[in-house]
């Protein structure tokens, strides 16, 4: 994909072969390719010229996190993988290596992360975006009346469900970016439905609370 010059002096005009013209000449071959130049002064011709342009494969390479979507103070793991012999990170600042095929994120907001791979002189390189909410008032549930939800993924309602009758149980979804697009609330309760008929199909999160703590769920609603 890059671009180098061929250069050439001596004559007064030049034939290239495979391609070419004049003294200078750019050239961006897909592969390794011999360039071969004849001068000539009007009434004789040079013995040709070569010369090896040497391409090598630019690394291809992809990262993503494990949680595309963490509560503030919470950490992700990003991962890269490819071809490249060395991969750099940045931003560092909120990282636990700026170097590495796997690295802990612990971003306060939503961060865009962008991995460069090197193999040889040749780099490249990709993004990743790891979405931070909030999440206020979410606490590891340590009881024995866990919450579930199910049918993941659904084609429109969810049931939140517990072992325990609760005395309120509020639900918020939050799309990737965090954003609360519903919000409903139940009281005296075992299990209660949220219905997203309606809404865009995709990834979303669940955030439930109840007087015992509260969850995030990650869904699909196809």
């Amino acid at each position: 994909g890059q671009t180098t010059t061929l250069t050439v002096s001596g004559a007064t005009t030049y034939t290239w072969l495979p391609s070419g013209s004049g003294t200078s000449s750019a050239v961006t071959p897909t592969a390794t390719t011999i360039y071969t130049v004849t001068g000539s002064n009007g009434s004789c011709n040079s013995l040709a010229k070569n010369a090896t342009v040497t391409v090598v494969s630019s690394p291809t390479l992809t990262a993503s996190s494990d949680n595309t979507l963490i509560c503030t103070g919470y950490t992700s793991s990003l991962t890269v993988t490819g071809n490249a012999t060395s991969y750099t990170w940045s931003p560092a600042g909120s990282l636990s290596s700026s170097t590495g095929t796997v690295v802990a994120a612990s971003p306060t907001v939503t961060t865009t992360y962008t991995v460069t791979g090197t193999l040889g002189s040749c780099t490249a390189m990709a993004t990743v975006i790891q979405n931070v909410s909030l999440c206020t008032g979410l606490d590891n549930i340590t009881s024995t009346s866990e919450l579930i939800v199910f049918p993941n993924p659904s084609n429109g309602v969810f049931i939140i469900a517990g072992s325990a009758n609760y005395e309120s149980i509020t639900v918020e979804v939050l799309n990737t970016l965090g954003q609360v697009v519903k919000t409903e609330k139940a009281i005296n309760t075992t299990q209660f439905s949220m219905n997203m008929t309606g809404m865009s199909k995709g990834v979303y999160y669940m955030k439930v609370s109840t007087e015992e703590g509260g969850k995030l769920f990650k869904v699909i609603l196809e």
